[in-house]
């Protein structure tokens, strides 16, 4: 179902980018369909194909879509900028995934603004599309613009930019916007007058018609569960993610007065424990990945934790899938979850103080104390982790010196605790504080550049342990987020000309600018302290016209109690009144509480940290020599990535395959010479070996194997001492079909 543009790509795009993977579409489930009168949608992640892949709400999006027949929703990513220079010196319009369509042949153009520093990646794609980057330059009624997602929740920096924004989850109101989109695309006349109809929703912002309309960020009040998919997009090559995740719950009852994510996904919703189970195991069935993240803002807090943990363990320990958790909260955190934890690979485990001293804390509103950190620090290295992360904050509303010397302490207090557990490395991430929209510090102060790298000073001075690592975010970069976070319209101009000028990739080190954006702004007549300072509560605010349910009264009332250094209890114990009750009844939103029954078991059975009898001998009680073709569609996988494939594949048709010994077991699958790069072939070797218990027909199961990116020849049994591979092949034979034209191009050569 291709167009004509895939010849082009396939043969002037692909063999000349880095890592073309990205770009050609071939990944186990997607959803292809022809476009004839159907209403489409290219869903566009602002940054590389491995980051964006990893965005669960892009594939909610794209599942709940493509359930619809009348919808065709396909994917778009920015290139790499050696692909952005090949797509323009080619004259090849940036493309999505699935069909190769331009993008300005889809009726709506959807971006999602996860961060602040993709704003420029936001026009490159709409340039790369030939998508006029101003939306007053936009004619007719194709493609629609339209933005969303955590940063939508103060547009105005790329307002000029958009058609129209939807505000807040997308599952329900993206398909009404589409429903609106049909009932209205024929009659309105102009694009201005479609527009106006797409305004009259609740939670559609659209720019350019400058109304004073409040608009309500809707949260979904049921976390559905037809709403997630059993079949997630497997991506071949490897992302920041590369794992399953499973949403167990939205939102968070904790009201930490820093985080945007917090207010923005109130209220608080919990999915049930059988729901979970049942779509972790069909998950696990369809994408082949072994690995399982439990998603949400602190997974420790969901309500039915440990017997939620019980029955994942049962469904996944027999088939070896393991379990891997986000950050959690070392006030929530338990032995139970920590044994839980620790049966899967046990790489860094991961907390969050935030801030040094208890002062801060409560400024904060998140209350713990060092004696928690340490019982969760005995918990986690008795089980055998080597690897601590701990995030703090340094520029929180105010924070003084005094502060940063008691974190140094708490730092210090906990690296002397794991003195005792030999080399554990304790990695500390520091991050400059930004104010952002929609939360009680939106009044704050940016911490300047000066004071920051001063406070880091101190701290750097003060800690005093081997086993203690430091790390910080750079405070330009944070300097850029704060304006844009709280900026206005008139940034537009800023972020055009920033673009014109070489910005890009700003949420990259390696090409981020901070002196060329300083200079932009000074040109465009800018004053930056405007979005850094302090702002007073009597302030109109650039996003104080959209509603997000959390009342502002609510907000000013937490930023005063913060000055005072004083807590508000989190939400299962005591409602706050936020605002949010008042269209939600939060409490009915929560699990029903379950009691746990069977982890008294489990406990008993890894309370111990694993002993691995390391032996570099793999155990293979038969083995087979597959003979296979690799496709045009496969000539870019390589041979890492065709073996991570194969095992999913293995995996999800449930053939035995047999696996090395030692602590880090891997199928036992070798393969003949690497085919070179870009490169068909129609005879590669595989051999692989499986456990005594495989009792099915192999030819069928290869065939299964096989498939898709590759196609199965032949299968035979290895008896005896048997050729490896690498000394099986001898010689290879290659073909080169010379095009018609090519006496043109060699004379031009």
């Amino acid at each position: 179902m291709m167009n004509p543009l895939s010849d082009l790509i396939e043969t002037e795009f692909l063999p000349f980018v880095k890592t073309p993977l990205r770009y050609s579409g071939a990944e186990k489930n997607t959803i292809v369909k022809d476009h004839t009168g159907k209403t489409s949608i290219v869903l566009i992640y602002p940054d590389k194909y491995e980051i964006g892949m990893s965005y669960k709400g892009f594939h909610i999006l794209y599942h709940i879509l493509n359930k619809r027949d009348d919808i065709v929703c396909e994917r778009a990513f920015i290139p790499e900028k050696d692909a952005c220079d090949l797509l323009r010196q080619k004259k090849i319009p940036l493309f999505s995934l699935e069909t190769r369509t331009p993008l300005s042949d889809f009726d709506f153009v959807g971006l999602t603004l996860p961060y602040e520093l993709c704003f420029t990646n936001i026009l490159e794609i709409l340039e790369l599309s030939g998508i006029p980057v101003w939306s007053k330059d936009r004619k007719g009624n194709k493609p629609l613009i339209l933005g969303g997602g955590i940063n939508a929740i103060n547009p105005e920096p790329v307002a000029d930019f958009f058609d129209m924004f939807l505000i807040g989850d997308g599952e329900e109101k993206l398909l009404d916007l589409i429903d609106n989109y049909k009932a209205n695309s024929q009659k309105a006349k102009t694009r201005k007058a479609l527009l106006k109809k797409m305004a009259e929703m609740e939670s559609v912002y659209v720019p350019s018609l400058l109304n004073e309309k409040t608009h309500i960020v809707k949260a979904v009040a049921e976390l559905k569960p037809e709403n997630y998919t059993d079949s997630p997009i497997v991506p071949i090559m490897e992302i920041t993610q590369d794992r399953m995740s499973v949403e167990i719950m939205r939102g968070c009852n904790r009201g930490c007065r820093f985080c945007q994510a917090g207010f923005y996904y109130r209220p608080l919703r919990e999915r049930s424990i059988k729901d979970l189970v049942k779509q972790s195991s069909k998950m696990i069935t369809g994408s082949g990945w072994r690995e399982i993240s439990l998603l949400s803002l602190s997974t420790s807090d969901y309500t039915n934790i440990e017997p939620l943990l019980e029955n994942l363990y049962e469904s996944c320990s027999k088939k070896g899938v393991k379990l891997s958790f986000p950050s959690m909260r070392a006030e929530s955190f338990t032995q139970e979850i920590a044994v839980m934890a620790s049966l899967g690979r046990k790489t860094t485990f991961t907390f969050a103080p935030e801030a040094g001293s208890e002062r801060m804390r409560m400024i904060i509103n998140k209350p713990i104390d060092i004696s928690s950190i340490i019982e969760v620090m005995s918990i986690i290295l008795k089980l055998g982790w080597k690897n601590i992360k701990l995030y703090y904050m340094i520029g929180l509303p105010f924070e003084t010196n005094e502060d940063i010397i008691e974190m140094a302490e708490m730092i210090n207090d906990i690296g002397r605790y794991s003195n005792s557990y030999g080399r554990i490395r304790i990695n500390v991430s520091i991050s400059p504080f930004n104010p952002k929209p929609h939360t009680p510090f939106q009044w704050a102060e940016q911490i300047s550049l000066s004071l920051f790298k001063e406070r880091i000073g101190i701290l750097l001075s003060r800690l005093r342990n081997p086993n203690i690592h430091m790390s910080w975010r750079d405070p330009e970069v944070s300097i850029l987020e704060a304006i844009f976070s709280r900026g206005d319209r008139d940034l537009s101009k800023v972020i055009y000309s920033a673009y014109k000028q070489g910005a890009l990739f700003d949420a990259w080190n390696e090409t981020f600018n901070f002196e060329l954006w300083m200079k932009v702004f000074k040109e465009e007549g800018i004053d930056t302290t405007k979005y850094l300072s302090e702002k007073s509560i009597e302030e109109a605010l650039p996003w104080d016209f959209i509603d997000i349910g959390v009342k502002k009264e609510f907000l000013i009332s937490e930023w005063k109690k913060a000055r005072n250094e004083s807590l508000t209890p989190y939400c299962l114990k005591t409602c706050s009144k936020c605002g949010i009750e008042r269209k939600f009844k939060c409490k009915e939103l929560l699990a029903e509480k379950v009691k746990p029954s069977g982890m008294k078991q489990i406990m008993e059975k890894h309370s111990e940290p694993e002993v691995h009898n390391a032996s570099p001998t793999p155990r293979a009680d038969v083995r087979y020599r597959v003979k296979f073709k690799r496709l045009t569609s496969s000539r870019f996988i390589s041979q890492r990535n065709l073996s991570a494939y194969i095992e999913r594949e293995l995996f999800i048709h449930d053939i035995p395959i047999a696996y090395s010994r030692g602590y880090h077991p891997l199928p036992i699958i070798s393969f003949s010479h690497p085919l070179s790069f870009g490169f068909t072939s129609d005879c590669e070797f595989a051999d692989m070996g499986f456990k005594d218990d495989y009792s099915g027909s192999i030819e069928q199961d290869m065939r299964k194997i096989f498939s898709n990116v590759m196609e199965f020849v032949s299968v035979k049994k290895l008896t005896g001492k048997f050729t490896p591979l690498m000394n099986f092949i001898d010689y290879n034979e290659y073909l080169v079909v010379i095009p018609d034209d090519a006496a043109e191009y060699f004379t031009e050569m």
